[in-house]
């Protein structure tokens, strides 16, 4: 639900087309088909390959809550610093034992469309 009010509040946007870039921050490899497939970025039919595809960037961490979604969105700034093209990126942290607490993000570069 995170990932949709961001993406309603910044005008309707739609994951999979609109977002160039995700930095998820996980505790374990079972999240990511979880909130990918939430945000509507990834569903169970696709092989889980496509996950690891070069838009996800993974932060593996034990981390306390939010840091590692601190840290995937000073990564997405560099990235985005360093490659003004890159368009929207989107930036998640989570805490939880079953992630009931979810911060999103949506950065764009002042050079994309």
């Amino acid at each position: 639900r995170a990932v949709n009010r961001a993406c309603q509040m910044a005008g309707g946007l739609d994951p999979q087309q609109d977002i160039n870039g995700f930095y998820w921050s996980l505790r374990t490899a079972a999240q990511l088909p979880i909130w990918a497939e939430a945000a509507g970025e990834w569903s169970a039919g696709q092989s889980e390959e496509s996950l690891l595809a070069e838009r996800h960037h993974i932060q593996w961490s034990g981390l306390p809550p939010f840091v590692a979604g601190i840290q995937r969105l000073v990564a997405a700034v560099k990235e985005l610093r360093k490659n003004t093209g890159l368009g929207r990126q989107l930036i998640h942290g989570c805490h939880g034992p079953a992630g009931q607490s979810q911060a999103v993000c949506l950065l764009k570069s002042e050079g994309a469309g």
